[in-house]
């Protein structure tokens, strides 16, 4: 009986069309997309979404690089007239259905392969890399302003992110669905007392695996955080949210950084973890022409290789405007 409902719900079929690929990319338990972390699922879901309700009716084999033009150029319209295009989601899809037509070539699905070397032939214009980087300066004043709003957990969690060159979820952790139980969560990854021993903090990091140690006694400004906390405190998560005494939620910890930031001369934007690896390598470069004095910090960072990629797809100057023709079956929804 157990077994029966246990397959109650049928196993999705592949018809040829995009949206039947999507679920069985999301079902199938050796996708790939299993093997992904929570933030990078929640972020693919979003894509999948959209792409489904919007074009999944499209069969595959009928889809050409005019279709994958118009898609991106409909995506990247902005929210409402005089808002910034949107490139990054059109830029996320298009490599969403390079992944899924990528998984359906594994499987020897009809027309993925196809589909997948027209992708393959183009290019579509991402977000160029962000320029702005945050300073010692900006970084100290910070810290100030926190304690004056009565907020030290924001001037601890930001002063170990910059001087030890962290990621935000290796600091404040994240919320993970619980497997034994879907609808509860369970908090993970993040810093705890435990991994800080006389202010030398040893942690493996969520990105490569990689043990990292930090020495915070070289670092004056982390380590005035640090000792700010009470011996009798020092148990648990490193940082909490003040009003619960819980570790902090993503969204609630970015909210209060945010508006915490406008008060030290920047907006808060850069603390987002939307670009983990180039944030913290411009914590290096930073460091370096920062008056903060220190030895050279690249072992501390934990990466195999010393130099730094960052993918840079060439601007696509063949898009055309949308031509008038027959229906493409394509269904936009605001967003």
């Amino acid at each position: 009986m157990e077994d029966w409902l246990a397959n109650e719900r049928p196993a999705p079929v592949f018809d040829g069309t995009l949206a039947s690929l999507i679920d069985l990319y999301l079902s199938d338990g050796e996708s790939p997309y299993h093997d992904l972390r929570h933030g990078t699922q929640r972020n693919y879901d979003q894509h999948l979404k959209l792409l489904k309700v919007s074009v999944g009716a499209r069969r595959i084999d009928r889809l050409n690089g005019e279709d994958f033009r118009r898609w991106y150029r409909k995506l990247r319209e902005p929210k409402s007239p005089g808002l910034p295009p949107r490139i990054a989601r059109a830029h996320g899809c298009m490599t969403m259905l390079r992944i899924l037509f990528g998984y359906g070539q594994i499987l020897g699905l009809p027309n993925c392969d196809k589909a997948k070397s027209v992708l393959g032939e183009m290019r579509f214009k991402d977000t160029p890399p962000r320029k702005a980087v945050i300073t010692y300066d900006q970084v100290l004043a910070f810290t100030q302003n926190a304690h004056e709003l009565g907020q030290p957990e924001l001037a601890l969690a930001q002063a170990l992110q910059f001087e030890g060159t962290l990621r935000q979820i290796d600091v404040i952790g994240e919320w993970l669905p619980d497997p034994q139980q879907p609808s509860t969560r369970r908090w993970a990854n993040g810093l705890l007392w435990q991994h800080i021993r006389d202010y030398v903090l040893v942690k493996d990091t969520t990105k490569t695996g990689q043990e990292t140690s930090i020495d915070f006694t070289l670092y004056p400004l982390a380590l005035a955080e640090l000792q700010r906390v009470p011996p009798d405190q020092r148990v648990g998560p490193v940082i909490k949210d003040g009003r619960t005494g819980q570790p902090f939620k993503e969204r609630r910890f970015q909210k209060k950084l945010a508006r915490s930031g406008p008060h030290c001369g920047h907006t808060g934007r850069y603390y987002e973890p939307r670009q983990p690896s180039r944030r913290r390598h411009r914590g290096l470069r930073c460091r370096r022409r920062s008056r903060a004095s220190a030895p050279p910090c690249r072992a501390f960072v934990g990466y195999h290789h010393r130099t730094i990629r960052s993918e840079n797809l060439d601007q696509d100057t063949r898009c055309r405007p949308a031509t008038s023709g027959p229906s493409t079956g394509d269904g936009w929804p605001e967003q």
